[in-house]
């Protein structure tokens, strides 16, 4: 599914199928990648089977899959820029921060930083978006989590971090 071409859609169509049919891969991490998938091609996401996996990981206190679940999902509800999904967003976010807060491996904090760093953009909260951004970035660096900061690098390029970081300047 993170392919270009026409096999990804029969990618997303097979995967969409066999969660409605009861198979569960990975819990909510199937259906993350069905999501962000759809997103890329332009395809609407049904975000209720993702909401409801997460809900129960969360729930249930699993720290190992739930990180990128939930950024997923955070990332899909703020770009729709509604009030009601930012708010969700938000909530989601602060039960990620409860759950991996009891757990010593920082590698579980660069979740909450995305989520909170793609909450602030969407809110257009450059100060709160420039030092989530700085954060996420230091924390992957020192990780040397790659695929992190070729995120953390993506979000710094964003205008809302170059503006808050010339006004510090100036």
């Amino acid at each position: 599914m993170r392919q270009d071409g026409a096999d990804v859609d029969v990618g997303i169509d097979l995967l969409e199928r066999s969660r409605s049919e009861g198979l569960d891969v990975i819990g909510s991490c199937c259906d993350a990648e069905i999501v962000t998938a759809a997103a890329v091609r332009g395809r609407p996401a049904d975000l209720g089977g993702l909401r409801t996996e997460a809900g129960l990981e969360l729930a249930n206190g699993d720290v190992v899959f739930i990180g990128h679940s939930i950024a997923s999902l955070v990332r899909r509800l703020c770009a729709s820029g509604v009030a009601a999904d930012l708010s969700e967003a938000g909530d989601l976010t602060h039960r990620l921060e409860g759950l991996v807060c009891a757990y010593t491996p920082p590698v579980l904090s660069l979740w909450p930083l995305l989520c909170r760093a793609r909450i602030a953009g969407a809110v257009a909260d450059s100060a709160a978006f420039t030092r989530a951004v700085t954060e996420y970035r230091e924390l992957a660096g020192s990780l040397d989590a790659r695929g992190h900061l070729d995120i953390a690098h993506g979000l710094a390029a964003d205008a809302l971090f170059l503006s808050d970081s010339t006004e510090r300047s100036t």
